[in-house]
């Protein structure tokens, strides 16, 4: 039983949580001129969900592997969304939270990858990591 859990948690919402930096962070990539898409293995629902924590306006495709037909490390759902988005591998980054699913799938599409690391649990991966989504818009910069 939740009873100590968070409401969001109780109620089935658990993983719509948005952190408070997350909105900045994607407003200030956005003003560095980048385009945003996410490249989610999701459950057919990935446009719902980002209306429903109002990030949908915040990012400029979202690519859901259910609709798609293939889930990451394919590379094709990564080359899917530079298609979509008018991308170029080259001078294109993924920025994921599994290893074996986001670096790896990302590399073999051609893509820069780097591993969103918050609690710092996976210093041995041979990638660029960030504890958070405003730090890529340090790297970046």
């Amino acid at each position: 039983m939740l009873r100590n859990a968070p409401a969001a948690a109780r109620e089935g919402h658990l993983w719509e949580l948005v952190p408070d930096d997350i909105s900045p962070a994607l407003a200030r990539l956005r003003g560095l001129g980048l385009r945003l898409a996410v490249v989610s293995n999701a459950n057919g629902r990935l446009r719902h969900l980002f209306r429903r924590i109002d990030l949908a306006d915040k990012v400029d495709l979202l690519c859901d592997s259910f609709e798609e037909g293939v889930e990451k490390p394919n590379p094709r759902l990564f080359q899917i969304a530079l298609e979509r988005s008018g991308g170029r591998a080259e001078t294109t980054m993924h920025v994921g939270d599994l290893y074996h699913v986001d670096v790896v799938g990302a590399r073999a599409a051609g893509l820069q990858a780097v591993l969103l690391d918050p609690g710092t649990l996976y210093t041995e991966y041979d990638c660029p990591r960030i504890r958070t989504l405003g730090e890529l818009v340090h790297l970046i910069a």
